[in-house]
C-alpha cells in the first residue's frame, strides 16, 4: 500500500506513574489500558497488526552498528487514498492496540479515512513525545495533539502535590484537607518514639523486621499513604475525590486501596517499607527501572512535600537522590540530575516550545498539568484546559456520563486536528 500526499498527525500520553511508579508501586499504564477496555463492549484485535522495524541503537553515532527492533501496530481497515495518518506514540509502558479500538484518534479516522498506528517506546515493552517530535521534525508532521504533557522537566516537583491539596480543598467534602493533615501529623508524631513505632506498625500492618527508624524507611512509608491522594487526583474525577474524603473522615489510616502494591509481602501478609528491598525489587520490574532510568536522567518530576501548602509530609527530594543512586550508581547524583533536566529543557524550550499545529490539552485535575502548556503558544499552537478533567481524559471517545466540557473539549481538539489537515468535515464547535 502507498500513501500520497501524506498528512500525519501524532498523539501521545505519558500515563506518569508520579511516585507510584517510580517506585514500582502501581503500574499507571496497566491501570489505563484497563479503563479504555472497560469502554469497549467486545475488545477486537483482528483489524490490527503487529509489525517490528529494524533501527540502529544509536542513531548519532556512525561507529555503531548495534541495532534493535521496535514494536508496532499498523490497522488499515478504516482508511482510504488520501486519507491522513495517524501515529499514536506511547509512553512508559508496554504498547496496547486498544488505543487503536477506542478513543480520540480512532473516532477522528473513522471520520476521515485514516490509517492508525501505534510506535512502543524503546525502553518499554517488547521492543513528551508529541510536541517534541512536532517540534524536532516539523516537516514531517502536520499536526500534534499534545496531551497532558508536563513538557517542562523539573527536579523538585512540589507543585504536584500543591495540586494534590487543591483538587480535594475544591471537590473533596469539607474539612477533607483538613482530615488528610491531622492523619499525616498522627503518623508523623508515632515516629517520635519507640513506643509510637510499635503501635505504628502493628496499626499498618507493617513487617516486623523492617527497621522504621531508618529514615529512607520512613520516608516511602509517607510516600506510599500520600500515593493514593496522588492517585485519586490523577486518574480519577470528582466523584472519586469527594467518596474518597468520606472515607478518609471515618478513620485515621490510609489503607492500600491497589491489589498490586509492591510493598504488600504475600508471603507474610504485611507491608514491606524497606528501602533497600524495595530497590532490589524494583530492578526485577522493567517498566519501573526504565521509567525511574528517565526521572534520574531527563525529566526529575520528583513529587515532594517540600512545600506547605500542602497537607502532607517527610517526602524530602532527598529521597529521590538516594533512589538513583541505589538504583543506577553513585554517579548518579543530583548533579547528574541537574544536568539531564537542563538537557531536556534546552533541546525542547520547557513551557515556550517553538512550534505550531500542536494543541496542548490538561485536565484541571491532573496534577501533571503544573508542568504542562497552559497559555496559548501561538495562534496555532493553543493550551486547553478542561474543567474536572484528570490525566489523558481527552483521548477516550465520548461517554454518555462524560461532563459535557470534555465532550466538548474533544470536538475541538477533532476540529483543530481536521481544520489544520484538512480532512473531513469540520466546524468551529
Amino acid at each position: 500500500m502507498h500513501f500520497i500526499e501524506l498528512n500525519i498527525v501524532l498523539s501521545s500520553c505519558f500515563y506518569f506513574t508520579n511516585a507510584l511508579g517510580i517506585f514500582g508501586i502501581h503500574n499507571e499504564y496497566k491501570i489505563y489500558v484497563q479503563q479504555l477496555l472497560s469502554t469497549l463492549a467486545y475488545p477486537d484485535s483482528s483489524q490490527t497488526s503487529t509489525k517490528w522495524i529494524e533501527q540502529p541503537l544509536d542513531h548519532f553515532n556512525e561507529t555503531d552498528t548495534r541495532i534493535w527492533k521496535m514494536r508496532y501496530y499498523e490497522r488499515l481497515d478504516l482508511w482510504k487514498p488520501k486519507g491522513p495518518i495517524y501515529l499514536f506514540i506511547n509512553g512508559e509502558g508496554e504498547a496496547s492496540d486498544v488505543f487503536l479500538q477506542t478513543g480520540i484518534l480512532y473516532d477522528l479516522a473513522k471520520e476521515t479515512n485514516g490509517a492508525m498506528y501505534l510506535s512502543e517506546h524503546r525502553y518499554y515493552g517488547k521492543s513528551n513525545l508529541a510536541a517534541w517530535m512536532k517540534l524536532l521534525y516539523p516537516d514531517l508532521v502536520d499536526a500534534a495533539l499534545a496531551s497532558s504533557a508536563p513538557v517542562l522537566a523539573k527536579k523538585n516537583f512540589y507543585e504536584y502535590l500543591e495540586r494534590v491539596n487543591y483538587d480535594f480543598e475544591q471537590y473533596g467534602s469539607d474539612g477533607c484537607t483538613n482530615r488528610i493533615k491531622q492523619v499525616f501529623q498522627r503518623y508523623d508524631e508515632l515516629f517520635k518514639t519507640s513506643s509510637g513505632i510499635a503501635q505504628l506498625m502493628e496499626e499498618e500492618e507493617i513487617c516486623k523486621d523492617v527497621d522504621m527508624t531508618k529514615p529512607e524507611n520512613k520516608q516511602i512509608f509517607f510516600l506510599d499513604k500520600a500515593s493514593y491522594f496522588m492517585y485519586e487526583a490523577q486518574y480519577g474525577n470528582v466523584d472519586t475525590i469527594n467518596n474518597f474524603c468520606e472515607d478518609v473522615k471515618k478513620t485515621f489510616h490510609i489503607h492500600s486501596r491497589m491489589e498490586d502494591n509492591v510493598f504488600m509481602s504475600k508471603e507474610e501478609n504485611c507491608f514491606n517499607y524497606d528501602f533497600d528491598e524495595m530497590i532490589e525489587q524494583m530492578r526485577n520490574i522493567d517498566w519501573a527501572m526504565s521509567w525511574t532510568y528517565q526521572t534520574c536522567t531527563e525529566f526529575g518530576y520528583f513529587p515532594t512535600t517540600d512545600s506547605e501548602n500542602q497537607p502532607f509530609n517527610n517526602v524530602p527530594v532527598e529521597l529521590f537522590y538516594l533512589m538513583c543512586r541505589k538504583a543506577f550508581g553513585e554517579q548518579f547524583d543530583e548533579q547528574r540530575i541537574d544536568e539531564g533536566i537542563e538537557r531536556s529543557n534546552d533541546m525542547y524550550g520547557g513551557l515556550q516550545p517553538n512550534l505550531t499545529h500542536v494543541v496542548f490539552v490538561n485536565g484541571e485535575l491532573d496534577p501533571y498539568s503544573r508542568l504542562g502548556v497552559l497559555e496559548d503558544v501561538a495562534y496555532d499552537a493553543p493550551a486547553k484546559i478542561i474543567p474536572q478533567a484528570s490525566h489523558c481524559r481527552d483521548l477516550f471517545s465520548d461517554r454518555s456520563k462524560d461532563p459535557e466540557e470534555l465532550k466538548e473539549a474533544r470536538k475541538y481538539i477533532k476540529y483543530l486536528i481536521k481544520k489544520w489537515i484538512g480532512a473531513g468535515e469540520y466546524k468551529k464547535p
